[in-house]
Order: structure tokens, then C-alpha cells, then sequence
């Protein structure tokens, strides 16, 4: 992953993403040079995710946390920042994900992006 990680679209760095948590999720070793690597090609293309992306890197950075990874704390920032620009454009499910991934954090006493929740929250209504 190391070698293409700058090479990544932001569509392939979401599936990698939630492709890694999955795997985490399973019970697997997980590599955390990956992890590290394609944190960091997510703070490079956050500003070009669409709704599902964002939705699917929020989960899956929250999933790798609850599985003992250490989570790029700048992804996770650059991400959060991107649900205020997508939430509009939001399927309920993407809702939904973006919803329990802050709520993750904020469960272990993290402060998460408050504009964020307001934003995504406000598609719930």
C-alpha cells in the first residue's frame, strides 16, 4: 500500500479504508504502515469525497480505533471537516455511519467537530 499510497483517488482511498477496518473488525492483524499510509492520502484528497466516501472513511477510522489502531487524528479532522460540505447530498446510511463514527470518540471522552454533528444531524430531521 506504502509504494501507491500518493497515487490513490479518493473513491480507492475509501475503499481501503473500509476494507482495513473490515479486516480489523474480523479479528485480523491489520499492517499500521498501511493504516498510517492511506491516513494520510485521506488528508490529502479530503477536500475531493463525495457523501459515501466521507462516510465510509468516518466508519472505518472509527472502527480501526475501537480495534486498538492508532487513527491519524489529522484524518480524522480533515474528514470531519468534509461532512458539513457533503451533509446535504446524504443518504440516510450515510447519515447514520457519519453519525456513529463521532459518537465513537465522543464515548471515550474525545472531543469531536461539533459543527459536524450539528450538520450531519440536521439531515436526520
Amino acid at each position: 500500500t506504502t509504494r501507491v499510497a500518493g497515487e490513490l483517488r479518493p473513491q480507492e482511498v475509501s475503499m481501503i479504508m473500509w476494507a482495513l477496518a473490515k479486516l480489523a473488525e474480523s479479528g485480523m492483524d491489520v499492517d499500521a504502515t498501511a493504516v498510517q499510509a492511506v491516513s494520510a492520502e485521506t488528508t490529502r484528497v479530503a477536500g475531493e469525497l463525495r457523501p459515501q466516501e466521507v462516510s465510509m472513511i468516518m466508519w472505518a477510522l472509527a472502527k480501526l480505533a475501537e480495534s486498538g489502531m492508532d487513527v491519524d487524528a489529522t484524518a480524522v479532522r480533515a474528514v470531519s471537516a468534509e461532512t458539513t460540505r457533503v451533509a446535504g447530498q446524504m443518504e440516510p446510511q450515510a447519515v447514520s455511519n457519519i453519525l456513529w463514527a463521532l459518537a465513537k470518540p465522543a464515548e471515550r471522552g474525545v472531543d469531536v467537530d461539533a459543527t459536524a454533528v450539528r450538520a450531519v444531524s440536521a439531515e436526520t430531521t
